[in-house]
């Protein structure tokens, strides 16, 4: 059958609550070739919500999708491993799915969905496995959702384990990853994304840190963090140095969070040069933005959203420039040009003193 579809560019599979299987290589093929080429057309692959699949196909040998770019996993909680050995069945649980016998030379855009297994936890902490990207180099979007079995896209904590690079990764997003402890493995280790320019993490709730005060993210654009209740701050004022690129930056619905940079060493200033979109909402326990005492600058700040941080008081404990920040909408006469005083001047006025409720920036007025 595989011979027969060698021109098929998208395959989708949907919805097949029996099948066990995508492919069945002959048996002589699966046993004795050391490499399969099956679909070399094959662009798009979908396998979603297949209750009863258990991998693409089971041979001995390696499987190679010479021209597969995206790849959809989504539902399918059997899916142990993506190619299973004939001869020894029994190593299933044992192989990831994206071992050395699947070859995706050309895989760009990769999507774990696994809504199914949603509320179950481990009495161990995990991070997040990204070894299987250095046999996939090419992956430029990378978005994981949900719960997999152990093994599969994480493994349990090991504190002294060393992280790989990703020369072209530009896109990570991840959700509903409850268990997450460290996004990057243990703190005291670094995992290099130099290309990286889009990262979204969200409902992580036990995540504990962001990123070791060592790592940089140079070419980061954007960057959104929600519903993760274990963090009590985002990045090291050694890490935010590094934003040079970012333009927007929205935290949200972070219950523990008192501050966005944690200052972690003294420098004459900190610089957002490229920030244009600030927002921070639901945060009720957030106190500042900044807790150190240097000046900080947002020379290309346009946008600032601040709503229902009923504990920011100030936004930053030292001198602070916006100065492509116009006015604040809402400030009932109090801007004075500065954020940080108009912030401390609508908490103080509020009549309940609870805080500050809502603050929105409007664009610049050119």
């Amino acid at each position: 059958m595989a011979e027969i579809l060698a021109n098929l560019k998208r395959l989708e599979v949907l919805e097949c609550k029996t099948i066990e299987d995508i492919l069945l290589p002959k048996k002589e093929e699966g046993i004795r070739l050391e490499k399969i080429v099956v679909f070399p057309k094959l662009e798009f692959l979908e396998l979603r919500d297949l209750q009863a699949l258990k991998r693409f196909c089971a041979a001995d040998s390696s499987i190679e999708f010479p021209s597969l770019k995206e790849l959809r996993m989504e539902d399918c909680p059997e899916l142990k491993t993506f190619v299973m050995p004939i001869r020894v069945p029994s190593v299933e649980n044992q192989l990831p799915p994206f071992n050395e016998k699947v070859i995706f030379p050309s895989l760009t855009r990769l999507t774990c969905i696994n809504r199914l297994g949603e509320g179950i936890t481990h009495d161990k902490p995990i991070a997040l496995n990204f070894k299987f990207l250095e046999r996939y180099q090419n992956i430029e979007k990378l978005e994981l959702r949900g719960f997999f079995p152990d093994g599969i896209l994480w493994q349990h904590q090991q504190p002294q384990q060393q992280q790989p690079m990703s020369a072209c990764l530009k896109e990570l997003r991840l959700y509903d990853f409850h268990m997450l402890r460290h996004l990057f493995g243990d703190p005291s280790n670094t995992i290099a994304f130099p290309t990286l320019h889009t990262l979204h993490l969200q409902n992580c709730s036990r995540l504990q840190s962001f990123a070791p005060s060592c790592m940089s993210f140079h070419n980061l654009e954007t960057l959104h963090v929600s519903q993760c209740h274990g963090l009590t701050y985002l990045l090291a004022s050694s890490t935010a140095t590094s934003l040079v690129r970012l333009k927007e930056m929205l935290i949200r619905k972070c219950k523990r969070m008192t501050e966005i940079i944690n200052n972690d060493e003294e420098k004459d200033e900190l610089v957002f040069r490229s920030l244009e979109i600030l927002e921070l909402c639901d945060l009720p326990n957030l106190k500042s933005f900044y807790s150190g005492n240097n000046a900080i600058s947002f020379p290309s700040l346009e946008k600032l959203y601040v709503n229902r941080c009923p504990e920011m008081r100030t936004f930053s404990h030292g001198i602070i420039s916006t100065s492509s920040l116009k006015g604040i909408n809402g400030a009932r006469g109090l801007w004075d040009t500065n954020v940080n005083t108009t912030i401390r001047k609508l908490w103080e006025e509020d009549d309940s003193n609870s805080g500050l409720v809502q603050l929105f920036a409007y664009e610049m007025v050119r």
